[in-house]
């Protein structure tokens, strides 16, 4: 090649070319434009983000999650009482209306008053014991169901339904304490995810005024550079 074709590209390649803008040669119009796609860009992140798709995404997830552990604990306590308090499988299932218990309707409101573990346990599945204290008045309804029905205080099953309430107070007293923890963690879950977003939402903040600053800048260079 001669000295002078190379001299002539090397010229060449050292000019702006139609696609191609210098630093000190743009323009006002196209910083703005460069400053406005790269704006676009942030949002278009941001707005993809599963985080600011929901921002109340985490407290929902804490709460379905707080009610399903608040229904295992019930699930456990009324498995654990059945167990302790009713051995020989008197009150896990609805009475029949024959043999020993022949008439027991005609005394106690099948609707109202019968109640039995097997029953608690779907009315906890359902959602219609939700609570300790929910738990406690349905338990409450076995003992005096068949204190009603049995008047002697010495038959078998009046004296087995008698011991119910103070052999169920210690293990309901250890899922209250469960309960009790249960919330407390989930509050403060919450209280972490808020302090979270609140820090988010001032970072966020505090990056847009750096932003509009660097911008200002820029146009105040590119001005100056005219």
């Amino acid at each position: 090649m001669h000295d002078g074709e190379r001299t002539n590209t090397d010229e060449t390649n050292n000019k702006p070319g139609k696609g191609r803008v210098e630093p000190h040669n743009r323009t006002r119009a196209q910083a703005i434009s460069n400053d406005e796609e790269i704006a676009s860009r942030e949002r278009s992140y941001i707005s993809c983000s599963p985080a600011s798709l929901n921002p109340r995404n985490n407290g929902q997830r804490n709460k379905i999650s707080e009610k399903a552990k608040q229904k295992r604990i019930l699930l456990d306590l009324n498995q654990e009482v059945q167990l302790q308090v009713d051995g020989y499988g008197i009150f896990s299932k609805p009475v029949e209306d024959k043999g020993l218990y022949t008439g027991y309707y005609d005394v106690v409101d099948r609707e109202q008053e019968a109640m039995d573990f097997g029953t608690m346990g779907k009315l906890i599945k359902d959602g219609n014991i939700a609570t300790i204290n929910d738990f406690e008045r349905y338990l409450r309804r076995i003992v005096n169901s068949m204190r009603k029905y049995y008047s002697d205080k010495n038959s078998f099953t009046r004296q087995q339904a008698d011991h119910i309430e103070s052999r169920a107070h210690p293990i309901i007293s250890v899922a209250r304490e469960k309960w009790s923890n249960l919330t407390s963690e989930v509050r403060q879950e919450d209280s972490n995810g808020d302090n979270s977003r609140n820090r988010r939402r001032q970072n966020n903040n505090e990056g847009d005024i750096h932003k509009k600053r660097a911008k200002r800048s820029r146009y105040t260079q590119v001005a100056r550079k005219k």
